[in-house]
């Protein structure tokens, strides 16, 4: 119960405060400019620099090391974040507060 009061007097209190006036954080220059005008794709990618491009082979594997990065990040976002004892130890302070 004192962690839900706690709760709302903390957040009471943080939707106290004003609201960022976003109209100053604008410069003059910015207010006064157009809106940039839309290209077609086939102009932006006929001036691009040609000599950029990699081989097939190299973006194969590019694209293999990046996969590979991603799937060990992935196991290691799939691993547990508590300990079994520390788990053990909560469920059991759980189930003596909930009764």
């Amino acid at each position: 119960m004192r962690f839900v009061l706690g709760f709302a007097v903390v957040f009471g209190l943080g939707s106290c405060t004003g609201f960022p006036d976003l109209d100053d954080a604008i410069s003059e220059n910015a207010k006064r400019s157009n809106y940039p005008t839309l290209q077609p794709i086939e102009s932006l990618l006929a001036a691009a620099p040609q000599d950029l491009s990699l081989e097939e082979g190299d973006r194969l594997d590019a694209m293999g090391a990046r996969a590979e990065r991603l799937a060990r990040k992935a196991s290691i976002l799939r691993r547990p974040v508590l300990g079994a004892a520390t788990r053990r130890r909560l469920r059991t302070v759980a189930a003596r507060h909930a009764g």
